[in-house]
């Protein structure tokens, strides 16, 4: 999916932000939890994805580990179909 997807990591780590906090070898960018995030997004467990198909679309939200294989279906479903 790797044209499909803008990924973006905020890494919640309490020691720091690493990329070797995430494992196999995720393609993003890098960013600090800005102040008020967590509770904004409504984080309160890692991984969580939190999911953006546009303006016109509510935010989704993924906690917990996903199969790979389910998250591509999730994610190459239309948004109306789940």
């Amino acid at each position: 999916m790797k044209d499909q997807l803008q990924v973006t990591c905020v890494d919640m780590t309490p020691s720091g932000q690493a990329a070797s906090n995430v494992h196999d070898g995720i393609n993003c960018q890098w960013r600090p939890l800005l102040p008020g995030e967590k509770n904004a997004m409504g984080v309160d467990s890692t991984p969580t994805l939190i999911i953006d198909r546009g303006e016109e679309l509510p935010l989704e939200r993924l906690s917990g580990f996903v199969d790979e294989n389910k998250l591509r279906n999730y994610l190459n479903k239309a948004p109306e179909t789940r």
